[in-house]
């Protein structure tokens, strides 16, 4: 397929910060489709879902962690070509995603239906409540109201300031996943004058740019978030600062530095909390680096070769017994790393998992299990998988639905609680089928199926889903494909008294 010149010269610009809530749908999961189609890529890229140099399982994210700096740019660029190669058509509705935060306290296709409307706002939108047709004594008896939203979503946390939806430059809270306020705005300065050869629906070049991570952290009594903040990038001089804000209140934010060196590195990819102890971890070409501090002030960084990080690239981060993470090395070997206090890593012995399995989507911990998402490679593509250990660091897959065998996805959220497990898997488009999010839920890994009453409720949905939960309603945010466009949507699950 001939590259289209307009795409050449999107991918050229590189833009430091795009906006990942209007990303073209053609630039999702493009590495994917080539590997389902037989070919492997070469790419080498500090995607958060794909944080080894080998072949990866598929493309870029929308929501994936972004570069600032020249090093960054050209990965980007580089996947932005792959990306556009491939011709995915997907027919709404949207999709809902389930992750957890971790626990700082624990010591260890369908058929296609109609779409919503896309005119319709958070506020003013209509509710759509399905109710789950389990027994009432059943723990995981609910119901299902889908709303679209004015913003679109990379990640949703449940924290004790309520829900919080991190958007590319927006922190927006929740009491009850429904009404949502801005509470943060991480700064933009437009360019001016602007290009002249900006394509059609392309967001404006800023002077100033900004893009926050998909971490949230609950550290000291205060909500954390991180995110970058990049002046005059489109120079070629311009300059990259890195950034933790926090709140007690969700009203006054206060905004530190955590490194103003990181130029030519993407953001932070994730972070924790352990007592007063905060890490945030960022990738790079020798490895994870790993920022520390003890006072949420003073920053002390730490490179890969002085952690035991090395060419080791980490997923998500956990708390299990200490730190821990899904990490790759550069042969492509997958397995767990532990870090009692986030200064020293070790990977952990009989942990390490197959050639075909990519376990670096998603990770969550309860009680003594850890959970941990992505995709395995099968004869028919990469399909959803989700994999859990009981802490002898030994991973066992766990069966879910066996419709997900077919074609290609990975499990993107894990939502691990007293009242159940809630499994977010997100299957690509097919020939016969649009994409869609595939929700599971069980009172334990070993009971898991898919949600009653939700088989068509997230068809369309784009792969970049998230959720969270706060003890009494499940919140799904994702984006459904309305014809070119995204639209952002969420899909809110109350349980039953």
């Amino acid at each position: 397929m001939a590259t289209d010149p307009h795409v050449i010269e999107a991918v050229r610009r590189a833009d430091p910060v795009p906006d990942v809530e209007r990303l073209p749908q053609p630039r999702r999961s493009a590495i994917g489709l080539l590997a389902l189609a037989g070919k492997e890529s070469t790419v080498k890229t500090l995607d958060p879902k794909h944080t080894t140099l080998s072949p990866s399982p598929r493309g870029p994210r929308r929501r994936a962690l972004l570069a600032f700096a020249a090093a960054a740019a050209v990965t980007l660029a580089a996947i932005g070509v792959v990306a556009l190669l491939a011709d995915d058509e997907t027919v709404p509705p949207a999709a809902a995603t389930t992750t957890q935060a971790p626990d700082p306290t624990t010591t260890t296709e369908a058929a296609t239906t109609e779409t919503p409307d896309p005119t319709t706002t958070t506020e003013a939108a209509t509710a759509t409540t399905t109710t789950t047709q389990v027994p009432p004594s059943d723990p995981l008896a609910g119901s299902w109201e889908a709303r679209q939203l004015e913003f679109g979503v990379a990640a949703v946390h449940a924290t004790d300031l309520g829900f919080v939806a991190l958007g590319t430059r927006t922190v927006s809270l929740s009491t009850d996943g429904v009404s949502w306020d801005v509470s943060l705005e991480t700064p933009f300065e437009p360019l001016d004058p602007q290009p002249q050869d900006l394509l059609p629906g392309e967001p404006p070049l800023g002077r100033i740019e900004s893009h926050l991570s998909r971490a949230a952290v609950e550290y000291d009594g205060s909500l954390v978030v991180f995110g970058s903040v990049a002046t005059d990038i489109h120079s070629g001089a311009g300059s990259v600062e890195h950034f933790m804000w926090r709140t007690s209140d969700g009203a006054t934010w206060t905004q530190t530095p955590v490194t103003t060196i990181m130029t030519g590195m993407g953001g932070v990819q994730d972070a924790a909390a352990i007592g007063t102890r905060l890490i945030a971890t960022m990738l790079s070409e020798s490895g994870t680096i790993v920022f520390v501090t003890d006072d949420g002030t003073d920053w002390t960084m730490l490179e890969p070769a002085d952690s035991g990080l090395g060419g080791v690239q980490l997923a998500r981060l956990t708390v299990h017994g200490g730190f821990a993470a899904i990490g790759g090395d550069p042969s492509g070997q997958h397995a767990l790393y532990r870090s009692v206090d986030g200064t020293s890593w070790m990977r952990v012995d009989g942990s390490e998992f197959a050639a075909s399995e990519y376990p670096t989507y998603s990770i969550a911990s309860h009680g003594e299990s850890m959970y941990v998402g992505g995709a395995v490679l099968l004869e028919e593509g990469f399909a959803p998988a989700l994999w859990m250990s009981t802490g002898t660091g030994r991973f066992e897959r766990v069966a879910l639905d066996p419709s997900l065998d077919g074609g290609w996805g990975f499990v993107d959220a894990i939502e691990p609680t007293d009242r159940g497990l809630f499994v977010l898997a997100w299957q690509g488009a097919t020939e016969d089928a649009p994409s869609r999010i595939v929700m599971h839920a069980g009172d334990d890994a070993a009971t898991l199926s898919v949600m009653p009453d939700t088989e068509s409720l997230f068809t369309g949905a784009n792969d970049a889903g998230t959720l969270a939960y706060d003890g009494s309603r499940l919140v799904v945010a994702a984006s459904v494909a309305t014809g070119p466009e995204w639209t952002p949507w969420s899909w809110i699950w109350t349980a039953d008294a």
